[in-house]
């Protein structure tokens, strides 16, 4: 069932516009109880005028009470909104949702849940660390960044700049939570090769087309036709590899498969869909996440 209230009129209220209210708190009563609130909220103040924060901080609530919630997408809202990222880093992108189906298109299996939840947070953080070198930091702030990020310790917290601090408090958490989660499997040593990977998506490069372009003095289109080129040629070579019997263990060439089907999702018309997911992006996440099957 989908209740629309609209929310756009401005002028007084009549009395039957009173009695309309009144109608619909009367149905509202009958639905059931996560939805009877959403409705006697929005009556009582229309979702344009609320405080974007305490807006989603109340939906976190209502959501966890839908029987049907997605227990690792309500747990990383959670933790995302208590980073406050949003309010402190305004201009950073906020794509946990976005980030979340990436993730839930690599591994979907249901006992892989532990990889979804960690995966999630590191895409997240590095979406916002990407951010920063680009958007926010000078020079100098970006090279103690680096220095701290390589330390991996938090008592260089101190040396940077305040809106820094934030972040890196929040990166620090991450490496903790991931070597406890390690320890525990007993894989400790993949830490190291972790950190590592993490630690290269700090440095910020030109775009594969730029690059393409210094390195054989072509123009922007024809840098787009050969690197779209030599994505062909590399899904022929990933189907090959993908046939049986083969060397490497289909699981593991699975995760690699469906990381690069992600990817021609995000990239595919030549679009950034995951900066901007409202052309594309936003309805499959409706499709996977919040439209049930019929």
């Amino acid at each position: 069932m989908e209740i629309r209230i609209s929310t756009t009129s401005t002028r007084p209220l009549s009395s039957s516009d009173c009695c309309d209210n009144k109608a619909t708190e009367f149905r509202a009563e009958q639905l059931s109880p996560p939805l009877a609130t959403q409705v006697h909220h929005a009556l009582k103040q229309t979702i344009h005028q609320g405080v974007p924060r305490l807006k989603v901080r109340r939906y976190i609530s209502m959501y966890e009470a839908e029987p049907s919630h997605n227990e690792v997408l309500l747990s990383l809202a959670k933790w995302w909104m208590g980073l406050d990222f949003k309010r402190k880093l305004p201009l950073a992108r906020d794509r946990l949702v976005e980030v979340y189906f990436w993730t839930l298109g690599v591994h979907f299996e249901p006992e892989l849940v532990l990889v979804r939840r960690m995966t999630t947070k590191v895409i997240a953080v590095t979406s916002v660390l990407d951010d920063i070198y680009d958007i926010y930091g000078t020079h100098e702030e970006l090279e103690l960044f680096t220095q701290a990020i390589q330390r991996r310790d938090i008592e260089c917290i101190n040396e940077l700049p305040e809106y820094m601090q934030v972040f890196y408090k929040a990166l620090i958490d991450i490496y903790v939570e991931i070597e406890d989660v390690l320890a525990c499997t007993g894989r400790s040593y993949c830490l190291y090769y972790a950190m590592e990977a993490f630690e290269q998506s700090r440095e910020h490069a030109d775009s594969a087309v730029q690059c393409y372009m210094k390195q054989y003095g072509v123009t922007e289109r024809e840098a787009e036709n050969d690197l779209r080129k030599q994505g062909d040629d590399a899904w022929k070579d990933m189907n090959e590899q993908c046939l049986r019997p083969t060397t490497i263990a289909m699981p593991l060439l699975m995760g690699i498969l469906n990381l690069t089907r992600v990817m021609d999702v995000l990239s595919k018309d030549g679009g950034d869909h995951y900066t901007n997911p409202h052309i594309t992006l936003k309805d499959y996440i409706k499709s996977v996440l919040m439209v049930p099957v019929q």
